[in-house]
């Protein structure tokens, strides 16, 4: 596949000013959180934006999709997804 696309995230103060403290939420309840550079999100409004990711593969209404930063939990970049939250770009 390889398609680039979005997907939704909350947004919050990073470290630094150049750059946001990212949560993902992934469905079932769990969550990806990473820090991303300000320039990197599409923001919607304060709290809410839409990063870049790669979409990998898909099974079902599930996509396996690359994203910009490793997660702060797992120490991994790659993430399942459901299809109702990837905005093709």
């Amino acid at each position: 596949m390889g398609k680039r696309a979005q997907i939704p995230c909350h947004l919050s103060k990073g470290m630094f000013s150049s750059e946001y403290a990212v949560e993902i939420n992934i469905g079932e309840g769990k969550t990806v959180s990473f820090f991303i550079d300000k320039y990197m999100v599409d923001t919607a409004d304060d709290k809410n934006g839409f990063i870049p990711v790669n979409v990998v593969s898909r099974k079902g209404k599930e996509w396996t999709v690359l994203l910009p930063r490793e997660d702060i939990g797992n120490a991994t970049r790659w993430a399942k997804i459901p299809q109702k939250k990837i905005r093709f770009v």
